[in-house]
């Protein structure tokens, strides 16, 4: 089993070596999120899933807004169970995606759920309709999103990245049979890094 210590110091030394990336106080802005499909990330398998549906919507304000549903399967948010990375890809206007501009091995999920990302799940909490656990297990079913905007602010450990258009495999492995090389499940994302403007008083 992994050392959460370990783990977090691994992070936080592997993040040490892109600060001069930061350019000041940004949001985050979801633009897509869902399956990966096979020719970014070849075969992979689904043991959690996300079908989602981004659109703005102006009777509600500004902002995306997003609706969807993420499926658990097989215990793969059980504690020990999977082991998890995330590939950012940059957009470059001229010559297209960057492929692996930061590859970032975050460790158990659990480890992730409870210590590396807690504001993201927290908001996870805030927007999904069934009851959504504030540790791990996960439990396996079906967790649903409705109307939820998707205009995110500054999340404590989201990588020190320039401004700009990234897209995000979110990869999980079997963590108690290694020998398994596919992984057991791949989120896409791709999202904006805006500067944070202040509004004038």
């Amino acid at each position: 089993m992994h050392n959460p210590k370990r783990l977090l110091f691994h992070v936080t030394a592997y993040l040490s070596i892109v600060p001069h990336y930061a350019q000041g106080p940004y949001l985050l802005e979801l633009l897509e999120i869902g399956r990966c499909p096979a020719n970014e990330v070849g075969h992979v398998g689904d043991d959690i899933t996300v079908d989602a549906k981004l659109y703005h919507n102006r009777s509600m304000g500004s902002g995306t807004v997003y609706s969807g549903v993420a499926t658990v399967k097989n215990n793969s948010f059980a504690r020990g169970a999977t082991t998890m990375k995330v590939d950012l890809a940059k957009w470059d206007p001229v010559s297209g995606w960057r492929e692996h501009f930061l590859v970032m091995p975050a460790g158990e999920s659990c480890f992730v759920m409870e210590d590396l990302a807690t504001d993201l799940f927290k908001l996870f909490r805030e927007i999904v309709v069934e009851e959504f656990p504030k540790k791990c297990p996960i439990p396996d079913g079906a967790y649903h999103v409705n109307n939820a905007f998707m205009n995110l602010g500054q999340f404590n450990h989201f990588p020190a990245l320039p401004y700009g258009r990234f897209r995000g495999h979110v990869l999980g492995y079997h963590l108690r049979t290694p020998s398994v090389k596919t992984p057991r499940l791949c989120i896409r994302v791709v999202l904006n890094v805006h500067p944070k403007v202040k509004r004038a008083n």
